[in-house]
């Protein structure tokens, strides 16, 4: 979960490939990877606050395990 403007396959390569990313050192400690294909943009909202508002909410509801912010 979070917010950026760039495309959602830009930021699921950097998570791969950045070593303090909670989803790089999930894969590196299982030996999981990442499947681009199966990642999907939850919502999108233009305005800053109510994005911001709204990625809370998604990571209560959803409290997603690789997500190190508590929303």
């Amino acid at each position: 979960m979070g917010e950026t403007s760039r495309l959602l396959k830009t930021r699921v390569k950097e998570h791969r490939s950045r070593n303090s990313s909670a989803v790089h050192e999930h894969c590196k400690l299982t030996s999981h990877s990442v499947d681009s294909s199966k990642t999907k943009v939850l919502t999108m909202e233009s305005n800053t606050f109510k994005c911001r508002i709204r990625e809370a909410i998604e990571i209560r509801l959803c409290n997603p395990s690789l997500n190190r912010d508590n929303g």
